[in-house]
């Protein structure tokens, strides 16, 4: 049986079905091969609910690393984060949201907060920024960032040791 990354690989963006999904023998090995299905799609025992609060062991960029380390402004790379740091797939998303991002590094300034926007963007439940706008799936925890479903909070917060640096993500009712 192919995997589901191979199908990705071999045929390109596809969507998978619940059917299929609940086959695979490790399906959190094959995250990253999902951005194009939905969250009905998977195994429910993959999607969070309630209310997130999640620790990340990298921060968001500030505004040299935002142009310098590209890879920190894909939205991709938070998810897999968030992925990581809670054992699920997808969250099922608040519709009217509080989001507070606390950013805890050597340094901080008020430039940091654009380097958050890939973290921001990772919480929605889909985009349409392909250019084909085929949809993709994200983490889920927000149905989307628009201001008028979204409350949001960032911080900045100052730690002497780098080892110590962390983002600190919560997601509620708004």
């Amino acid at each position: 049986m192919r995997t589901v990354s191979q199908t990705i690989e071999e045929e390109g963006p596809t969507v998978f079905d619940l059917s299929t999904l609940e086959m695979v023998p490790d399906l959190f090995r094959e995250r990253a091969a999902l951005f194009y299905t939905p969250t009905e799609n998977l195994p429910p025992q993959f999607v969070g609910s309630g209310i997130l609060r999640v620790t990340l062991p990298i921060v968001s960029p500030n505004m040299f690393e935002f142009y310098e380390l590209r890879g920190y402004t894909t939205p991709r790379l938070w998810v897999d984060l968030l992925q990581r740091a809670t054992g699920l797939i997808r969250w099922r998303p608040y519709e009217y949201a509080k989001v507070s991002i606390k950013r805890v590094d050597v340094w901080s300034d008020n430039y940091d907060i654009c380097g958050a926007k890939a973290l921001l963007d990772s919480l929605k439940r889909q985009t349409h920024g392909r250019a084909d706008r085929m949809p993709l799936y994200y983490f889920g925890a927000i149905e989307d960032d628009r201001p008028s479903l979204l409350d949001y909070g960032f911080v900045n917060e100052a730690t002497a040791k780098a080892a110590d640096a962390h983002m600190e993500i919560s997601v509620e009712p708004q």
